[in-house]
């Protein structure tokens, strides 16, 4: 299956993943999320909702980073808030306030992942621990970091991973536990339909079974038989035929047929057809492995737009935090002498400002859009509805034009300060605050995209776990 035709799969309408009800929130709480002061979520009306004031809290936490609003919330909307936030902001400490011990396990593992440091696992007590060096150990393909678990049973399920993947036999040799190194063999024989593995199997009854599930049956039975039990059933294609003992000639011949692709497995969301192989209906190993080889795939491309995206939001933060400061200033203090100055010194902010808006489009235009139905990720090329309607459907004049306008005032401003003429307040107000606004719009306008990548990435993992 080419990749083109599992991009295709995902190609579906915007609806989230089931449970992540945070995300269905009137126009009330979104106008609360954009002003970002939490504290008017304890004003509205519950009277339909009791939950509406809890869901407000996290929602404005969410789109803001903001930790207090997290703090504000209760119950499962409060460690959904703090995981999201924590994950977003790259910060471990916060993963501390999340009271379910999955959704902190997933917290630390996350962002354990995300910094390619196993030791954030170190925060979590006990098996916890374990289970998160386990997770961070096969999430990053790092098979040294198996090294750090602690328990038996959590150590060998991760070098198990490794010595499937590889199909490293020795490494079940080293195993903690009887069973698990059967287990280990049994996985390594199926994953090679090799018999010799088996050998190793210790456990009597194992070793059968890996045995019959891996010898020959394919092949047509056509000499002396007494019984129909002595006739091995057949594959002509994806039909199985049942082969039953001609009494008159005591050949084995064909009796009943099964289409092996009527029966179905499941994994994730995907269902896959049986084949038959050796006279059974067994699964579709090339089918489902290719399956999870694109998620994999798809996973780690998600993962490095996702990065793109909050690297230049970041930067555009700290841009605003710059430029906000400067509007304050002059709101504030409006001597002429402080508005010179600021322009100096605000000379190499708005030139670097320049440069970032300049690289908007190309960032915006290059970023998929995406969103959740039925638990299928959507992916397309084309810009965010929110940011083109926010602004142009031409996001790359709209930047253009946008960066040369601020270019212009920059130039005259400064010119007119270094000059020792005098700059209206009016002026100052209208370049550095309208600066801020602009910043406000574009991190308002990609905040979605944000929490799709995020909300993807999980989603992707859950689906990569669930197949064998």
């Amino acid at each position: 299956m080419n990749k083109p035709i599992i991009l295709a799969l995902f190609i579906v309408s915007l609806v989230l993943l089931p449970g992540c009800d945070l995300f269905f929130v009137d126009e009330e709480i979104r106008d609360i999320a954009k002003s970002g002061d939490y504290s008017d979520c304890a004003g509205l009306d519950t009277s339909e909702d009791k939950k509406r004031i809890d869901k407000c809290y996290s929602y404005v936490g969410k789109r803001q980073d903001d930790p207090n609003a997290c703090a504000a919330a209760s119950g499962n909307y409060r460690d959904d808030c703090y995981e999201d936030v924590a994950v977003d902001l790259h910060r471990e400490d916060l993963c501390n306030n999340i009271n379910s011990k999955y959704d902190k396990r997933d917290c630390f593992t996350d962002i354990a992942v995300y910094k390619e440091d196993p030791a954030i696992c170190a925060n979590l007590a006990g098996n916890e621990a374990n289970i998160c060096y386990k997770q961070y150990s096969i999430d990053a393909d790092d098979f040294d970091s198996c090294a750090l678990i602690t328990s038996d049973g959590e150590s060998d399920e991760c070098y198990i991973y490794f010595a499937v993947e590889d199909s490293n036999h020795e490494l079940c040799g080293e195993l903690n536990l009887k069973t698990n190194r059967d287990e280990c063999y049994y996985g390594i024989a199926l994953a090679n339909t090799n018999s010799e593995f088996c050998e190793s199997i210790e456990k009597d009854s194992k070793k059968e079974e890996c045995y019959e599930n891996i010898e020959t049956m394919s092949e047509e039975e056509a000499g002396d038989c007494k019984y129909d039990s002595d006739c091995d059933a057949i594959c002509e294609g994806d039909i199985k035929w049942k082969m039953g003992c001609d009494a008159r000639t005591n050949t084995c011949i064909k009796t009943f047929d099964y289409d092996c692709k009527e029966q179905k497995e499941k994994f994730a969301s995907y269902e896959f057809s049986m084949v038959c192989a050796d006279g059974e209906c067994v699964s579709n190993d090339a089918e489902i492995a290719a399956m999870k080889a694109e998620l994999i795939a798809l996973q780690a491309e998600i993962s490095a737009e996702f990065k793109e995206l909050n690297s230049y939001r970041e930067t555009y933060k700290n841009e605003k935090y710059e430029a906000q400061n400067k509007c304050l200033d002059i709101l504030s203090d409006v001597t002429n002498k402080f508005i010179i100055d600021s322009a100096l010194k605000m000379g190499s902010v708005i030139g670097s400002a320049v440069k970032y808006i300049s690289k908007g489009s190309d960032i915006i235009s290059h970023t998929h859009s995406l969103s959740i139905k039925d638990d299928e990720l959507t992916r397309t090329v084309s810009m965010s509805a929110k940011f083109t309607s926010k602004f142009t459907k031409d996001a790359a004049g709209y930047f253009g034009d946008y960066s040369g306008k601020m270019t212009d005032k920059l130039y005259k401003l400064t010119q007119a300060a270094k000059s020792g003429n005098e700059m209206t307040t009016e002026q100052a107000v209208e370049f550095y605050c309208g600066y801020n606004n602009y910043l406000s719009e574009v991190l308002d306008a990609t905040a979605e995209q944000s929490e799709n990548y995020q909300a993807a990435s999980k989603l992707l993992r859950e689906k990569i776990n669930a197949f064998p």
